[in-house]
């Protein structure tokens, strides 16, 4: 047989092609599928992306394939580690007390340092409070029959749902707040120490363990640790640069001097 260009053409790009269009004909195509590459899932129906099987084959892949899953699997605790063991920022996708579960974290800021800031519920941190109900444009008059009925009820307004209440401030950084975390995300990544808590941010082993990986985590210590000899002292080893971020009164002592003009120095001779 002679093919075009002399090559055999690629079943795997035409099978591609066909459940691109089509879907999924059989498990055994989206198995195939999903081990070449995770984010195939997507092209599976419900009933393909609520296998738990197959979910797993795509998430083993690729973590991020985690999105293209049932609901209830994103519920799984198995299912999002491996997610999670893959790529730490499928931990976005993961159910929101799966956020707050500290073998699952553990795994995601270990693959990952930045999955430190999806820790916790699955609200932005700095996520304020709903305004008020707007009201209408057109607002009802003031002897209306509607507003005096509402005005004498023991009750007028209907109770909220605690579920619908927005978490006050220091729920979203409560798993910010625990060192075993922190410190697996900053020796990762030492700059997660910006999304660590501002008690990671003052906890010298923590700190150290994120300058140790990359100098500018200097810049999100606290101010304590900024003036700590040890601390800037290695940060500078690394990149005198790191002087910006220090204390003035850091600036000013003689070995950090020296150990800044020699880094200083070494680069201007290269």
């Amino acid at each position: 047989l002679i093919f075009h260009g002399g090559k055999m053409p690629s079943t795997t790009t035409a099978s591609a092609a066909d459940f691109r269009e089509r879907g999924f004909s059989s498990k055994g195509q989206a198995t195939a599928a999903c081990q070449e590459d995770g984010l195939n899932l997507r092209y599976g129906n419900h009933d393909y992306r609520s296998n738990r099987e197959l979910v797993m084959v795509a998430v083993t892949q690729n973590g991020m394939a985690l999105k293209f899953a049932a609901g209830n699997l994103k519920e799984d605790r198995e299912v999002v580690l491996r997610a999670c063991q893959q790529n730490g920022m499928a931990l976005k996708y993961g159910a929101s007390f799966l956020r707050e579960d500290l073998g699952v974290l553990l795994a995601a800021v270990t693959q990952n340092g930045l999955a430190l800031g999806l820790a916790g519920p699955a609200y932005p941190p700095a996520m304020p409070a709903k305004p008020p109900r707007s009201l209408p444009r057109n607002p009802p008059r003031l002897n209306s029959p509607r507003l005096q009925e509402l005005s004498q009820a023991k009750d007028p307004l209907p109770p909220v749902s605690p579920e619908k209440l927005v978490k006050a401030p220091e729920d979203f950084s409560r798993m910010r707040d625990n060192r075993q975390i922190a410190l697996a995300a900053v020796r990762q990544n030492g700059l997660a120490l910006s999304l660590a808590s501002g008690r990671m941010q003052g906890d010298k082993e923590v700190v150290l363990a994120a300058v140790a990986q990359n100098w500018e985590a200097l810049k999100f210590a606290g101010p304590r640790l900024q003036a700590d000899k040890d601390v800037v002292m290695l940060a500078v080893r690394q990149d005198w640069r790191a002087l910006k971020y220090s204390s003035p009164r850091m600036q000013e002592d003689l070995q950090v001097m020296v150990q800044g003009k020699a880094g200083f120095l070494a680069d201007v001779g290269r």
